[in-house]
């Protein structure tokens, strides 16, 4: 009988803590929806918007700041690729919720790796022999760019 009991208590556990890990798939699930909504086009056109011009303005006037912002642009590459990515992965029928959150993650790996880029680029910046309204300009866009960015990834 005590067999009996502990393999049913067995059960049950092995089934609470399934439940418990579906719980916690849906709730990361729900989370990388919560994600994925911010990361709207006109959200994602003004970060393009953004970097696009830094890019400009460095290449006419500052060559040696080119090694900074590009880091910044590439990561920027990668993440327009891993949206696109998802948003076909969202298309289909059943989705497949791991490899969802898989891809959100990885989204919100590269945004953290480009706010890294942001604030080594502020580093440099502040170091730099350049104007005063040249570095306050890139400054603001800097600052700016990464406040959109860290608002994609902070989820309420």
């Amino acid at each position: 009988m005590a067999f009996l009991c502990l393999l049913v208590f067995e059960g049950i556990g092995a089934r609470y803590n399934m439940i418990k890990q579906d719980q916690q798939h849906t709730f990361e699930y729900l989370q990388s929806l919560k994600v994925i909504n911010k990361m709207t086009t006109v959200m994602l056109y003004e970060v393009t918007q953004l970097i696009g011009d830094m890019k400009q303005i460095v290449c006419q006037q500052e060559k040696e700041l080119s090694n900074v912002i590009l880091p910044i642009a590439n990561t920027h590459s990668d993440i327009i690729n891993v949206m696109k990515q998802t948003s076909v992965l969202m298309k289909l029928e059943p989705i497949e919720k791991q490899l969802f959150i898989n891809m959100v993650a990885s989204l919100t790996e590269l945004i953290c790796e480009m706010l890294k880029n942001i604030e080594n680029a502020k580093i440099f910046l502040e170091r730099m022999d350049a104007t005063h309204s040249f570095r306050l300009q890139l400054k603001y866009q800097l600052d700016y760019l990464s406040c959109l960015l860290t608002e994609l990834i902070i989820v309420n």
